[in-house]
């Protein structure tokens, strides 16, 4: 391997440390605009072992902006990174992530631990479009934005260098759960908890519903 290519490696490896940091971010701060830069177009969910499995990031970006709502803060935490880059346009990492979610609508605290799997695609770098450089020939007069009269460092470089997720997903060490005292069924709308209940059983309640029942209500 040339010098050149070990250079390329770790700007690459550097590049993915970003975009998945990026991710993290993002999905905590509720930043899905951000969130969206950080998919391929084709990409492939597989969270919690598999049982939030989603094609396309039409798709992925729906499921995340309806789990992820505001009554629900979260803190996903990664730590290390195994990064294996395959080539020059695809690599896969394993990531260890911790993460915390407060749900204040059923009164819960989940904690967990899982091993995030994830794929990379690096795309083509975008052109420039027609008419649309930055030279001295077609800037406004004193606006040039070439290399002679640019402030020293202004030029902003893509930290995540073109790589996008194609693939992501993670399954569980454990995952521990902790009601936070009773819950008011009015707060949770009692109307339309037992119109589930009624209507579709435990599983109309979708998964936090359902650990509520099971929790307080089972026999």
């Amino acid at each position: 391997m040339t010098l050149e290519e070990r250079v390329i490696r770790l700007e690459d490896t550097e590049a993915i440390r970003y975009l998945q940091a990026k991710y993290q971010r993002s999905l905590d701060t509720r930043d899905f605009d951000s969130l969206a830069e950080c998919f391929a177009e084709d990409v492939v969910s597989s969270y919690g072992n598999g049982s939030m499995s989603y094609k396309g990031k039409d798709a992925v970006m729906e499921f995340l902006i309806g789990a992820m709502t505001p009554s629900m803060p979260s803190t996903h935490l990664i730590h290390g990174g195994e990064i294996d880059i395959l080539s020059s346009y695809e690599a896969e990492a394993k990531w260890y992530l911790e993460d915390y979610l407060l749900h204040q609508k059923y009164k819960m605290k989940l904690h967990g631990a899982a091993i995030y799997e994830v794929k990379y695609i690096k795309l083509p770098a975008a052109q420039p479009a027609a008419g649309n450089s930055a030279t001295a020939e077609n800037s406004p007069a004193g606006n040039s934005a070439t290399a002679e009269n640019s402030p020293a460092g202004a030029e902003r470089v893509d930290g995540c260098r073109g790589w996008k997720i194609s693939s992501i997903g993670y399954k569980r060490c454990y995952e521990y759960m902790e009601m936070r005292g009773p819950v008011n069924l009015i707060t949770l709308g009692k109307k339309s908890f037992i119109k589930s209940l009624k209507e579709g059983g435990v599983a109309r309640l979708g998964r936090y519903g359902a650990m509520f029942y099971n929790k307080w209500f089972r026999k």
